[in-house]
């Protein structure tokens, strides 16, 4: 597979002679394959290359130093995203990217930090507060020198929150973001958004990485950057693609994008379920579907008009509840001695956009695909290559390596793809 990539623009700087070091192809196969089977250091790497007869073989039967390893992979985030692109032309080529069955979402990965050189906004500002509480005047030189410093840490930390218009940083890496995890602890990590094509084939064609705590309005950069990856692999984008994403997609700005751009992309976003009022076991309370909102206003659910509209703030208008003292529907509707509903138009908009396109002929059998296409992608790179820790804080080697294992996947999914097919490699390359 790796023979069919072009690495000209690395191949170029290395001597004929065999003076600047190892064949790029040789050490990246033996970063492909060490990814595959789990080997994600380079120290290890080296080590097992002395003896693993399948790394010998991908590297010319070369030993390979720590060093050369990890400076061929941390200097060519580059190179690691051409060659993904590649792999993505390889797909179309073959007929193995479905461009009607997209699906897009983020997995998070630790980053190389302790969660103690992280510091949010929030804390630093309670901290700061019960700091300016306390009387320093009996303080000696030792314990006024540790005071001095606790108040610079946090005010460095809120002045460098500020700077880079983030509610958290982490001072030994830049690049990472305090991200709670799928076992509930908050830890530094990255965030990689990963759009992929084929319920079957999960060929990945996008990767986007940032150090934002949520999936919330990052769709439309996500679309925007899967269109300029696809063009750069000599995909023909010129019909709408067909992409679904899950309901941590579903912020303002997320659909309206869907909505503003649905003759580039054919956007299915799913909405957050809200809790219901149950009559059974009298639990919950009536959510804002059950209002009808019209031109001339709200009405409640007991067919009751609203007072308002009222403004409540940029892009926000509010009704108020009328009667909602002697209601015999208040239990269910509020737990204050008025409803209170507040609207944002535009947002209600968005949503009313999406839940139409949900509901047209075969919207839910392809949104149902989402999970097939892209779930998989992160099985496969945290549990069975076992990539769930970044090795580096260079923002660049960050990058790299991320990308290694993301090319890493798409070679192991055509070749297997080819395993299950008639042609086989060597009539590939051959």
């Amino acid at each position: 597979m790796v023979e069919l990539l072009d690495l000209g623009a690395v191949e170029n700087k290395y001597s004929a002679l065999g003076r600047r070091g190892f064949a790029p192809k040789s050490q990246l196969a033996v970063w492909i394959y060490g990814s595959l089977i789990g080997v994600h250091s380079s120290n290890r790497l080296a080590t097992q290359l002395k003896t693993d007869a399948a790394l010998q073989f991908l590297s010319g039967g070369h030993l390979i130093s720590s060093g050369t390893l990890r400076r061929f992979r941390n200097q060519n985030a580059e190179l690691f995203a051409d060659a993904i692109s590649q792999s993505v032309a390889l797909a179309e080529q073959w007929g193995l990217l479905d461009l009607d069955e997209g699906a897009v979402d983020s997995v998070r990965l630790r980053a190389h930090a302790s969660t103690s050189s992280a510091r949010t906004v929030k804390r630093s500002k309670q901290r700061l507060e019960q700091l300016q509480t306390q009387d320093t005047s009996a303080y000696g030189r030792d314990e006024l020198d540790r005071y001095n410093a606790k108040v610079k840490k946090h005010e460095d930390a809120l002045a460098a929150c500020a700077e880079a218009e983030r509610t958290n940083i982490v001072v030994t890496n830049p690049s990472a973001g305090l991200l709670k995890f799928p076992n509930g602890a908050a830890a530094p990590g990255h965030r990689v958004t990963v759009t992929a094509f084929g319920a079957s084939k999960r060929i990945v064609a996008s990767v986007l990485i940032d150090a934002d705590g949520a999936d919330q309005g990052k769709l439309g950069g996500a679309i925007e950057q899967l269109q300029e990856d696809l063009k750069k692999a000599g995909v023909d984008v010129s019909r709408p693609l067909r992409v679904t994403a899950d309901a941590g997609y579903s912020a303002m700005s997320d659909l309206t994008y869907a909505m503003e751009n649905q003759e580039a992309v054919d956007l299915l976003v799913a909405q957050p379920k809200y809790t219901r009022y149950n009559p059974k076991s009298g639990k919950g309370l009536f959510t804002k579907d059950v209002f009808k909102l019209g031109e001339d206003g709200a009405t409640c659910p007991a067919g009751t008009p609203m007072q308002g509209p009222e403004n409540d703030g940029p892009g926000r208008i509010r009704y108020r509840g009328v009667g909602c003292e002697v209601c015999p529907m208040k239990t269910q509707c509020t737990k204050s001695k008025q409803k209170v509903l507040v609207i944002r138009p535009a947002l209600e908009e968005a949503r009313s956009h999406m839940h139409a396109r949900m509901a047209q002929p075969g919207a839910k059998e392809r949104y149902n695909k989402r999970i097939a296409t892209i779930e998989p992608v992160f099985s496969m790179i945290e549990h069975t290559m076992g990539y769930r820790r970044v090795g580096t804080r260079d923002d660049e080697g960050i990058r790299a390596e991320i990308l290694l294992k993301v090319l890493a996947y798409n070679l192991s999914r055509l070749t297997s793809a080819y395993q299950d097919s008639s042609l086989t490699l060597l009539q590939i390359v051959f």
